[in-house]
C-alpha cells in the first residue's frame, strides 16, 4: 500500500485533536498489523470496524477501499472511492498499484472523470474588499445592521475590528486578550438590541499567549457596542472550544462547542451558560443556525448538517441519503429558504447552498454552488448574512503556522472578504 505511512502519521494527527474516544484507532491499528502479516480478511474486517465508529475519513476509507481489492471485493471498492470522492476530490489513488485490478473497468475511469468535474472552478461571489494585517488571522464577520460597519474577529490574538462596508476604514474595536480573554471566533449581532455584540472567544494553540494552563478556557461574551466594554462574560467548568453561536428571537444565545462535542445555551436573563444537548450523532461541531417553524440545524464537520427539532431535542441528518456532501461545513446560515455553507473541511473548498422547505427539511437535489475551487478560496470560514448578501471570510490564514503553531508572517497573505447573493 504505498501511501499507508504518510496517510497514518495524518490520521492520528487528525484524529487526536478531534476525538477524546480510542476505539476506532484501536480498530485502525488493529488493522495495520493484520495487512503487515498478510491476514488481508481481518484487514477489511478492522477497517470496516474503525469506518463505523469514525465515520467519513478520507485515510479509512481510502485504505477500506484497498482491503476490498485485495479481497476480490472489486465492485465494494468502487463504491468506497465513488463515496470518499463525494467530498475528497483527489485522485491520490490513482497511481497506487494496489487499484490495478480495477483501473481498466469503465466504474474507474468514470469516478476520474467525476473527480476532474469536481475540480472545476466556479466563482459566483463578488469581492468587497482586501486588507492586508500581518498576524491578523480572520475567522468571524457580524455586519451591523444600522451603520453596515463590518465586525471581523481575529482567533491568534483576540482582535475584533470594524471595518466600514467599503474597506477603506479599519480600526481596532477591541482586544479580548487585553481583556483577560483568547481568541476572537464567532459574533453575531443581538437580534433585539443591535447596540449588543456577542462573541465566542476559546483557547487553540495558535494563541498567540497560548500555554497549557489555559488550554482549553472559553466563554461567550456580551458587549456593549456604542460603549466598547463587555458587560457580561459566560463560561462552564470543563474544556471548551466555543467556536460559533446563534440567538433567537426571543434573545437566547445557543453555543456549539467543538471540543466534547455539545450544544450550549444561554438563555435570556440568565447568568449561566447549559448543557443544551449532546448526541451520539455529534462528532465535531462548528456553526449553528435557526430556520423556521422551531429548528435548529448545526454543522457536524464529519457528519454534515443534522436538523434540530426544539420541541423534542430530536435530531437528525438534514439529508437522509448523502449527507456526507454537506460534511465540511464551517460557518452555516439560514436565508430565504436555504442553508448557505461555508464547506472548508472538504476538497476543493467550497461555498454551497441547499433549499429547506416549510417543514424544515433540505429539498432533494437542490444543492448548488456559489464558490468551488477559487483561487481566492483558501479556507473559508464564518460569515453573516445582511440585505439578502453573503459576507464571508474568502481565505482564512490556518495553513499559515508553522510545526509550532507559530504564524509564518512572511507569507501571511493578503485577506478577502467577499459577497454573495442570497436572494
Amino acid at each position: 500500500m504505498k501511501l499507508l505511512s504518510s496517510f497514518l502519521f495524518c490520521f492520528f494527527y487528525i484524529s487526536a485533536n478531534i476525538f477524546s474516544q480510542s476505539d476506532f484507532r484501536e480498530e485502525y491499528q488493529k488493522a495495520i498489523t493484520a495487512y503487515e502479516s498478510g491476514d488481508y480478511h481481518t484487514f477489511m474486517k478492522g477497517l470496516e470496524a474503525s469506518n463505523s465508529l469514525r465515520p467519513n475519513h478520507r485515510v479509512i476509507l481510502y485504505n477500506l477501499a484497498v482491503a476490498y481489492v485485495m479481497n476480490d471485493m472489486h465492485e465494494e471498492a468502487l463504491s468506497i472511492l465513488e463515496y470518499r470522492a463525494s467530498f475528497y476530490a483527489v485522485p491520490d489513488f490513482d497511481e497506487d498499484e494496489d487499484f490495478k485490478p480495477i483501473r481498466n473497468r469503465k466504474e474507474y475511469k468514470g469516478l476520474i472523470e467525476t473527480i476532474e468535474k469536481r475540480n472545476k472552478t466556479i466563482s459566483s461571489s463578488t469581492l468587497l474588499f482586501e486588507f492586508e494585517e500581518k498576524g491578523f488571522h480572520t475567522e468571524g464577520i457580524a455586519v451591523h445592521p444600522k451603520s453596515e460597519t463590518i465586525f471581523i474577529s481575529d482567533v491568534r490574538c483576540g482582535l475584533i475590528n470594524t471595518i466600514s462596508i467599503d474597506g477603506t476604514e479599519n480600526e481596532n474595536f477591541m482586544d479580548l486578550k487585553k481583556e483577560g480573554f483568547w481568541g476572537a471566533f464567532g459574533m453575531k449581532i443581538d437580534p433585539i438590541d443591535s447596540n449588543i455584540l456577542w462573541v465566542t472567544t476559546s483557547v487553540l494553540p495558535q494563541f498567540c499567549e497560548y500555554n497549557e494552563e489555559i488550554d482549553g478556557s472559553a466563554a461567550v461574551l456580551k458587549i456593549d457596542i456604542t460603549k466598547k466594554e463587555i458587560l457580561q462574560s459566560y463560561t462552564t467548568e470543563g474544556d471548551h472550544i466555543f467556536g460559533d453561536l446563534t440567538i433567537s428571537e426571543s434573545g437566547d444565545v445557543f453555543i456549539t462547542d467543538s471540543n466534547e462535542p455539545v450544544i450550549y445555551i444561554l438563555k435570556k436573563g440568565s447568568k449561566n451558560i447549559e448543557s443544551y444537548l449532546s448526541s451520539e450523532k455529534f462528532f465535531n461541531l462548528q456553526g449553528l443556525d435557526l430556520g423556521k417553524n422551531g429548528y435548529l440545524y448545526v454543522s457536524d464537520y464529519i457528519m454534515g448538517i443534522l436538523k434540530i427539532d426544539l420541541s423534542d431535542r430530536s435530531v437528525q441528518q438534514l439529508l437522509e441519503s448523502n449527507n456526507q456532501l454537506l460534511r465540511g461545513t464551517d460557518g452555516m446560515y439560514f436565508a430565504n429558504n436555504s442553508l448557505i455553507l461555508l464547506q472548508n473541511g472538504t476538497s476543493p473548498f467550497k461555498v454551497s447552498r441547499i433549499s429547506i422547505d416549510k417543514n424544515g427539511n433540505a429539498i432533494p437535489n437542490t444543492l448548488a454552488i456559489i464558490d468551488s475551487n477559487a483561487p481566492f478560496l483558501n479556507e473559508p470560514t464564518l460569515g453573516a448574512v445582511f440585505n439578502n448578501k453573503l459576507y464571508f471570510v474568502a481565505n482564512s490564514p490556518w495553513s499559515y503556522y508553522d510545526v509550532d503553531n507559530k504564524p509564518m508572517l512572511n507569507e501571511w497573505p493578503v485577506l478577502q472578504i467577499r459577497t454573495a447573493s442570497v436572494d
